[in-house]
């Protein structure tokens, strides 16, 4: 599994670049939730758009090895709300 592992020197993510965008208009975790009356799933849909994101930087590289399984991996997997 392709897991986005966050270090002083990790690349800005688009899981990250939306959360933090959302949050700069004060659409939070906690209001989306109060609206909805239901956990969000954001945290998870968060990580699988980073993981997304390391995912294509790493085919845009040129390293495709197993890259069709990856993807497989990541898009297949369901929010824990639905499980």
């Amino acid at each position: 599994m392709v897991n986005p592992v966050r270090t002083p020197k990790s690349p800005f993510l688009l899981g990250d670049a939306i959360e933090k965008a959302l949050s700069a208009i004060n659409i939070t975790k906690e209001r989306v939730e109060a609206v909805l009356g239901r956990p969000c799933g954001c945290g998870w849909r968060r990580d699988m758009l980073n993981r997304l994101s390391l995912w294509a930087a790493r085919v845009g590289r040129g390293k495709t090895e197993k890259a069709a399984e990856y993807l497989e991996e990541i898009i297949g997997e369901t929010p824990p709300e639905e499980k």
